[in-house]
């Protein structure tokens, strides 16, 4: 949800795994969350950002675990995870954790928007859509004079649609 609404704002996100999602590189940011810092999937994602020079900024309900060794950024959510010690909490597993993870994602995006000049996320999404349809009408009329120009050096008749 969180990396939604980043898109929202105008960001370019990927998911890590999702199909469609391009290399890792240089300078990119790798955001990641684990509450026991010690789950071997986020371990090995974050050991390959590093590895690539990106930016890791690790979200955690430890302050010392692995993933925190891996992170060059870091937040604790000082909340009651799966395996946790300390049993403060009456929810299931990382429950907790989850959720303040959640309202932290939505601090964070409306600070971006603030940032970005936007009054909320519907203003976001306006402009956004503005910005979109205006590049798909763009597209559409290129794509369209392309066809034409195809269609005229193929049969030498010109934009002729009744030829």
């Amino acid at each position: 949800m969180f990396g939604m609404r980043l898109v929202h704002a105008g960001l370019v996100v990927h998911f890590v795994s999702d199909c469609t999602t391009p290399a890792f590189d240089r300078g990119d940011t790798l955001i990641v969350a684990s509450a026991s810092g010690r789950t071997e999937s986020v371990l090995h994602v974050a050991r390959g950002a590093r590895e690539f020079g990106g930016l890791v900024i690790a979200i955690s309900g430890r302050a010392t675990s692995p993933l925190i060794e891996r992170a060059d950024e870091v937040v604790i959510i000082p909340a009651a995870s799966k395996g946790a010690e300390d049993k403060t909490s009456a929810q299931f597993a990382g429950s907790l954790f989850e959720q303040v993870l959640l309202l932290l994602a939505d601090v964070l995006f409306e600070n971006l928007l603030k940032r970005t000049g936007q009054k909320s996320p519907d203003d976001l999404i306006t402009s956004l859509q503005s910005r979109v349809m205006s590049d798909a009408v763009t597209t559409t009329n290129t794509m369209y004079e392309t066809t034409c120009r195809s269609r005229s050096s193929h049969t030498g008749k010109g934009d002729s649609h009744g030829a």
